[in-house]
Formats: C-alpha cells, sequence, structure tokens
C-alpha cells in the first residue's frame, strides 16, 4: 500500500513497547536511562502506581483491601512530548502530539535503546509491539459515522437507523507471523460546539522466548513491519471523506 504523509495526522500518541528479557525493575530501568539520556529528559519524572485489591469471604462477611505499587516510572524531554516508561523488564517510547512522522520517532526508540546497559540489550526482546493512538474529529454536519470509518460495528436491523455511539474491541492473530493485532473503536466527547469524535486505538504485537537480539539492530525490522502494517490497516479502516480532514 502506498504511504500516505499526512500534514495533519490525528495521532495523539504513538508508542513502541519492549518487553525485556532480562531481570530489572522499572526504577533500576529508569535511573540506567537518566544516566544515559538525562539531557535529553530533562523533564521531572512521573509515576504511575497501580491499585491492587484483593478480597477474602468468610462465612458471614466478605472484606477487601487495596494497595498501591509502583507500575511505571516516565522519563520526560522539558516540553512533556517525548517519554519514556519503564516498567518491571519493560521498556516503553512515546511520543505525543503533534507527532513529527515515523522517522523522527524511530531516531527517539534507537536511542532509548542506546542508552541500555549492554547486560540488558545482550539479553535480547521477548516482546515487540506498535500502537497508535488518533483521535478523529469530524465536521458538525456529519450525519454518519459510516461516512468515515469502514470498521463501524454492525447493529441489529429492529435498532434505531442512526448510530450515536459506539465502543467495540477486535483481536486478530496472524499465525504466520505471531503479529497479534488489537483494534480499539469508540465515539469520543467532542469539544464545545464542534462535531463527532472518533477515538482509534491500534496495536500490533509479537512476542518470542526470546524474540530477537537488541544488539546490532537485529530489532528494527520487526517493528519497521509492525509499523507498516499498522498504517495499512489504519488506512484500510478509513475513507477518502476522512483522509480530507487531514489534509
Amino acid at each position: 500500500m502506498t504511504r500516505r504523509i499526512y500534514p495533519r495526522p490525528p495521532i495523539v500518541e504513538a508508542v513502541v513497547e519492549m518487553g525485556l528479557a532480562a531481570s530489572i525493575t522499572g526504577e533500576a530501568l529508569a535511573d540506567v536511562l537518566d544516566r544515559a539520556l538525562g539531557d535529553s529528559y530533562l523533564g521531572e519524572r512521573k509515576r504511575q502506581d497501580k491499585v491492587e485489591v484483593s478480597a477474602s469471604v468468610a462465612e458471614d462477611t466478605v472484606s477487601a483491601s487495596a494497595r498501591r505499587r509502583p507500575h511505571v516510572v516516565f522519563l520526560r524531554s522539558s516540553d512533556g512530548r517525548r517519554l519514556l516508561g519503564c516498567a518491571a523488564q519493560t521498556l516503553s517510547v512515546h511520543v505525543l502530539a503533534p507527532y513529527p512522522g515515523w522517522e523522527r520517532f524511530i531516531e527517539q526508540v534507537e536511542e532509548a535503546v542506546g542508552g541500555l546497559p549492554s547486560a540488558i540489550r545482550e539479553g535480547g526482546l521477548t516482546k515487540l509491539a506498535v500502537r497508535y493512538i488518533d483521535r478523529i474529529e469530524l465536521p458538525e454536519s456529519a450525519l454518519s459515522f459510516d461516512d468515515f470509518l469502514r470498521v463501524t460495528p454492525p447493529k441489529p436491523e429492529p435498532m434505531p437507523s442512526t448510530l450515536s455511539a459506539f465502543h467495540s474491541v477486535t483481536q486478530t492473530i496472524d499465525k504466520d507471523t505471531g503479529t497479534v493485532a488489537s483494534l480499539t473503536l469508540a465515539s469520543g466527547p467532542p469539544a464545545t460546539d464542534a462535531g463527532p469524535v472518533i477515538l482509534y486505538d491500534l496495536n500490533l504485537e509479537r512476542h518470542g522466548s526470546p524474540l530477537c537480539e537488541l544488539e546490532n539492530g537485529a530489532w528494527l525490522p520487526i517493528v519497521e513491519l509492525l509499523h507498516q502494517r499498522q498504517r495499512d490497516v489504519f488506512e484500510a479502516s478509513i475513507t477518502d471523506k476522512t483522509r480530507e480532514l487531514f489534509s
């Protein structure tokens, strides 16, 4: 499929996520990347916790407790648009809108990989994922989501004819390559005095034990293929009316 480059892409966040075979905590990963790449990530660190809930059932009572555990530590650039997510055996590289283009983004990913200690790189990867989140703002005059999306969920015939809101998740597997694709589609809240909004979240990933090496750029062909397939799926999901919105 011909690559299209849009002057006004709807991308609000792009992510490349790597599962590391070597054992390392999120805090330790953040520390080593901060030492190696600190000049590129001068913003304040951000921590995202995970809430774990446990319940116990006795004969006459049910009790529950919750606790917070550190989940991801983010290193951020001074403008807050580039991030490195550091979790246990996981590195994610993020870029926020305005999207700089794949070539600039993959340079950020390569820089992050270069900042890893040799012991981590030698362990290779157990996972590679490419994820794009788009926010597509439709014109106020839009009468139907079907005019802009080729993949809106079907509805039973007895339902009223006009689709006003939706939320769907589709997951598929390519048995030849092991690629798993997950597409989440939802209608979103519009801005004031604006038209409908479509949230389009597409993730493609591969797993292995290990999947590939990190040394010598062995991971790059896989991430390039995942990115190309992501573009192909996106283009097959939208109509020419949607493309006009990005021009």
